[in-house]
């Protein structure tokens, strides 16, 4: 038997991609199998469309944080939508996933993405993640650790919603919890017993936002490897803008009405899972992330990454994806033969690009390449850099 017929054996992910009119694509299709995928070719290739895509098969905005307007070729015509299908290698069998935009029910409507199980229409793009659990690391997020604080939330809170689905949810309903408070103090003879509800609301979802973080925080440092390895040990911290006494929802509460004057002087909540720091140190050199040079920065990513992937597949259903865009980038060729040989033990599908091969020991047998230029993906043979 072949390498490559063994991989077909025990691996699962995504064997067909179809797009339409998707940023500089106006058809692709690719016939894969579930080995590994390269994409190479010139800066402005279409390289990183094809992998935003792919990231659009989850509940989140994908890779880019795109608005839906922006993805649709500019050639296409009038009523034409853009839209990603895709059939999955799974343990049960093929899946058919799709996505893209809401025929709107009137001119001013506005626009919507939806997801398509099996061609039927899901009541939400949350039904991805019940089929496909996706993890990507892009250019943009080598300044994660020196960006502000709301980037990291955004990144480590997309990772606990991994593990538990519903703390996306909590996060948003907090947010619009945080506005309705705001204009009520910032209004004159608000209802006091109303601000109060909201904030008892607040606190109560707060505390499920914090648990699921800390939750997530105590199995991702669990899931780091405790041998040595060529990426960077990080040591990740909580920092909370509050002391908890007695429980976090009787502190947030309290802590809450407390600060009322303060928060409608200052139009912010001042305490409050929204502020929470996510504090990554990088233990070998005893330095804060954000006082590490970019390579390091990107390597201890890469190790949180990893190590997330590990915890994911460990903990729930679904078919894993790794998108790793422009991955040369401030990673030496030792790390990225280190990071091949992760990758494979882990036996996911990883989608990787690039302007020149990556360093990887590894040959056709493993990896599916595709020389992309112009919008078009043509079959290639790897050729290490």
């Amino acid at each position: 038997m072949s390498q490559a017929s063994f991989l077909l054996q025990r691996q699962n992910g995504i064997v067909s991609l179809f797009l339409t009119y998707f940023r500089n694509y106006k058809r692709l299709r690719l016939t894969l199998d579930t080995r590994s995928v390269l994409l190479t070719g010139p800066n402005g290739a279409g390289k990183t469309n094809v992998l935003e895509a792919i990231s659009l098969l989850s509940s989140g905005k994908g890779l880019r944080q795109a608005p839906l307007s922006e993805i649709r070729t500019i050639t296409a015509p009038a009523l034409s939508n853009w839209s990603v299908s895709v059939q999955v290698q799974t343990p049960s069998g093929v899946l058919d996933l799709g996505t893209g935009l809401e025929e709107p029910s009137s001119r001013h409507a506005i626009e919507r993405r939806i997801a398509r199980i099996h061609h039927q229409c899901a009541k939400s793009l949350s039904a991805f993640d019940d089929f496909l659990w996706i993890l990507w690391l892009t250019p943009s997020m080598d300044r994660l650790f020196t960006e502000a604080p709301q980037k990291r939330r955004q990144f480590f809170d997309h990772l606990v919603t991994g593990l538990f689905p519903k703390h996306k949810g909590f996060c948003a309903q907090y947010k619009i919890l945080l506005k309705e408070r705001m204009k009520l103090l910032m209004t004159r003879n608000s209802d006091i017993t109303w601000i109060s509800a909201i904030e008892k609301r607040l606190a109560h979802i707060g505390a499920k936002i914090t648990a699921a973080r800390n939750d997530f925080l105590k199995l991702l440092m669990g899931a780091l490897p405790d041998t040595p390895s060529p990426f960077p040990f990080p040591e990740i911290h909580l920092l909370e803008t509050y002391t908890p006494e007695g429980s976090i929802e009787e502190t947030l509460c309290a802590v809450l009405e407390e600060s009322r004057d303060q928060d409608a002087q200052t139009g912010n909540t001042a305490f409050g899972p929204h502020r929470t720091e996510w504090n990554v140190l990088f233990v070998e050199k005893g330095l804060p992330a954000s006082a590490c040079s970019t390579g390091e920065q990107k390597a201890l990513l890469i190790s949180i990454v990893l190590a997330t992937a590990r915890l994911y597949k460990e903990r729930r259903q679904g078919v894993p994806l790794l998108l790793f865009d422009d991955l040369s980038a401030h990673i030496d060729a030792l790390k990225q033969s280190a990071l091949w040989q992760v990758l494979k033990n882990l036996e996911m599908q990883t989608w990787f690009t690039g302007v020149m091969p990556p360093h990887f020991p590894t040959t056709d047998a493993d990896l599916q390449c595709f020389a992309v230029e112009h919008g078009i993906c043509i079959p290639s043979s790897f050729h290490p850099s």
